[in-house]
């Protein structure tokens, strides 16, 4: 009996607060406005097309890394899910007596997901070709993609961190490099480790062991490598902290490791490492098939990976338009699909880049609806990309609305800059209305958890529909 009581209690403290958010919201988002924050929400019922919820569904905001998911169905439609990446070698000369007489030649065509991994598998690939040396150099051929390797009018935060690598059709490990730091003695140096080691990459550690945290890491050029430097206090009482970087020379970094790899195989490169153009005598080694598209995209959209979406950018340019891949290029590629495939008007949106991170992006919540409910009833793309969304749980960007409940059955693409959040996907109400959303939200100032608040009030709103 007791249980029974308590059941109808906490039942009726949920009916009661989910009423409170559906009947408050519209006033909620007059609040809102009023304050100067910008709003745009489109939510549509996916098997009707009746429009259940909207405020400004025209309005363009910043949509942030909203943006992927444009990315993420062009791709699907241009490319298909089957679609690789790869990673071609070759060779210029002959094998003989273990030794390949000549060059050794990496091309690569724009592999996001080339991590320390799947080099080994690839040197591994070259381990049973025969040569235990190679007397030549190592040539590598990036000319798959230009040579501008910064994600176009990217919002100009620090240029060091993860989220801003830089791109090449030779990538490794993200274009980015780990550094795992340990407490040492009490005043003395901590410990640091890097991963993957290379010769590029240099560590200069001036940090000590202390109490208080104050430990940073800074990346600059030092001649033909890039250096790390490890300062400020560690502190004594953390088992170990991990720390990204990106690096400064992309191709400089996959042939240091690529070298690296080789020696621990068992094979001596006598050269240098350089970089070229494979010539058309090459005798072809072997190839490296990436993971399909589909899977690749599950990365981007879960973690909202920025390199992911850029290399797929250039890659959408080359494939329609020749190489070199340009970001011009693939915007160009997304802008056709979007105007001709979803009637979007010439005109009525901005994109810069592909992975959302700029100030200069503008679409409404209207748009990220049109695409979510052609995206749902386009049997080629539709298992691909709805599987490619976030779901709420700790190890998404979608972790912050854990705390809705497993009322919510959620898949979404979060959007997050200073002053910018969004968020945009599929809900199934609680009356089971399968609801394609948009929600963009626009400040001019740093008041983001505010934003993530009403975010939370319209997905509270809608989950009752």
């Amino acid at each position: 009996m007791k249980q029974a009581t308590l059941f109808i209690v906490h039942f009726l403290f949920f009916f009661c607060s989910s009423m409170r958010a559906y009947s408050n919201l519209p006033q909620a988002m007059k609040d809102l406005e009023k304050k100067g924050i910008l709003v745009s929400i489109e939510a549509r019922d996916l098997d009707s097309g009746k429009i259940l919820y909207a405020v400004n569904e025209n309005l363009t905001l910043n949509p942030a890394s909203n943006v992927k998911l444009f990315t993420s169905a062009a791709a699907l439609e241009i490319l298909g899910s089957q679609f690789i990446f790869q990673t071609k070698v070759f060779h210029y000369g002959s094998i003989q007596d273990q030794k390949l007489k000549g060059n050794l030649y990496v091309q690569g065509f724009g592999d996001p997901l080339f991590v320390s991994e799947r080099l080994w598998f690839l040197i591994n690939d070259l381990a049973r070709e025969g040569f235990k040396t190679i007397t030549g150099d190592l040539i590598l051929d990036p000319s798959y993609f230009d040579t501008n390797q910064d994600i176009e009018f990217a919002t100009g935060d620090d240029n060091q961190r993860a989220y801003s690598a830089p791109l090449s059709a030779l990538s490794l490990n993200f274009n980015v490099v780990a550094i795992y730091v340990r407490p040492g003695h009490p005043n003395k140096k901590p410990l640091v480790f890097l991963d993957p080691e290379n010769e590029y990459v240099e560590v200069l550690n001036e940090a000590t062991t202390g109490a208080k945290d104050t430990l940073q890491v800074d990346r600059f050029q030092k001649k033909d490598k890039m250096v790390l430097k490890v300062s400020g206090v560690f502190p004594k009482n953390v088992h170990e902290k991990r720390i990204y970087r990106n690096v400064l020379d992309p191709v400089q970094y996959y042939g240091a490791v690529f070298k690296e790899f080789l020696k621990q195989r068992g094979i001596i490169l006598k050269g240098d490492v350089k970089m070229g153009k494979v010539p058309d005598s090459a005798h072809s080694l072997t190839t490296y098939d990436s993971k399909f598209l589909k899977e690749i995209l599950s990365g981007l959209n879960l973690y909202s990976n920025n390199f992911i979406a850029e290399q797929i950018v250039k890659t959408l340019g080359a494939f329609k338009k020749q190489a070199p891949g340009t970001t011009s290029k693939g915007i160009d590629v997304i802008k056709l699909f979007l105007e001709e495939n979803l009637k979007f008007k010439n005109g009525s949106f901005v994109i810069k880049n592909g992975s959302g991170f700029s100030k200069l992006n503008r679409f409404s919540s209207h748009h990220f609806v049109e695409l979510l409910h052609y995206s749902y009833k386009k049997f080629e793309i539709a298992p691909e990309f709805i599987s490619s969304l976030g779901v709420p749980h700790e190890d998404s960007t979608l972790a912050r609305y854990q705390s809705l409940g497993k009322q919510y059955y959620l898949r979404a693409k979060t959007g997050s800059l200073t002053g910018v959040v969004a968020l945009s996907g599929y809900l199934k109400s609680r009356h089971k209305k399968n609801i394609a959303f948009s929600i963009l939200l626009n400040s001019s100032s740093n008041n983001n958890d505010i934003l993530f608040t009403n975010i939370q009030k319209v997905l509270s709103y809608l989950s009752q529909i």
